[in-house]
């Protein structure tokens, strides 16, 4: 909180601010304290309600609960900024490290972190639950206008050909043991073949490649395939470090989505399918942002 007593204890010292993404410093010479460190003049004075009261008058107060709306989405701002403060930070040690073995707690560390922030962000969802669409709509129209690649080159067995055999087992396995059962022979046959496909479509490069160009797959083929070789021999000491990070990052991933989705609920329960305040079409913007 901001002291009325800010001029208390000033050390004169050159402050350098930090800029998340750039990496940049901007040196200023002012005297330290609370005030000064924080930024808190600026960020204070960013909040500006564009309401009226009585819209006639533009001398009125605004609109009540446009404070209230501005403070929780700013806020939402700064813990954005810090996620992604963060998640820059892992990809700087993945990019800049040949062996990152040393920096694995610290990624650990920040992942987690990461996923404290979104729990947080959650919570505050909360807080804009408690404004009615009808308080939200008196003050609306004023404002509305390459890593995994690396450890799979460097182990030392064939994988690839390992799990394919196992999974051709396990698909063999399953469809006599159904056909064993009395399950129709010719559907067990064909969920049997829709298996095999599914599975060649993730193992066969040329075929994952094309998903991939299609916006179907994010990651790169090799990057799969050391993601899942981690996944299925995970207990071993040289994968158990990494399949943490693995994990923390879909714990991450499930975290932003539910975000995602309470967000969704809360602006069709608010404002249904008008545009947004963002200038975006509201609803359905949000709505492609989970697919």
């Amino acid at each position: 909180m901001k002291s009325n007593s800010s001029n208390i204890d000033e050390i004169p010292i050159l402050i350098k601010t930090a800029n998340s993404i750039t990496n940049d410093h901007v040196h200023v010479t002012e005297p330290l304290n609370y005030t000064t460190y924080l930024g808190l003049d600026s960020l204070l004075s960013s909040l500006r309600c564009l309401s009226h009261v009585d819209r006639s008058n533009e001398s009125s107060l605004p609109v009540h609960d446009e404070h209230f709306f501005i403070i929780i989405h700013q806020a939402f701002e700064l813990w954005f900024k810090e996620i992604i403060y963060e998640i820059d930070s892992i990809r700087d040690i993945f990019g800049n490290n040949d062996d990152v073995a040393a920096f694995v707690f610290d990624i650990n560390l920040r992942l987690n972190r990461i996923g404290k922030v979104w729990k947080i962000l959650i919570d505050q969802l909360q807080l804009l639950e408690s404004m009615t669409p009808m308080e939200f709509l008196e003050f609306r129209d004023f404002v509305t206008p390459r890593w995994l690649e690396k450890i799979y080159d460097e182990t030392s067995f064939n994988f690839c050909k390992v799990y394919e055999k196992a999974v051709e087992s396990m698909i063999d396995h399953d469809k006599q043991e159904k056909i064993q059962n009395g399950i129709d022979e010719q559907i067990t046959e064909k969920e049997a073949d829709k298996a095999k496909l599914q599975f060649d479509e993730m193992i066969n490069e040329e075929k994952y490649n094309a998903l991939v160009n299609s916006n179907q797959r994010r990651i790169s083929h090799k990057a799969m395939l050391a993601a899942l070789m981690i996944a299925h021999y995970y207990q071993q000491p040289c994968f158990q470090q990494v399949y943490q990070i693995i994990s923390l990052l879909m714990d991450n991933d499930t975290l932003m989505t539910s975000w995602r989705h309470r967000h969704i609920l809360l602006v069709l329960r608010q404002i249904g399918r008008k545009p947004g305040t963002g200038g975006t079409n509201g609803f359905t913007y949000l709505q492609a942002t989970l697919k």
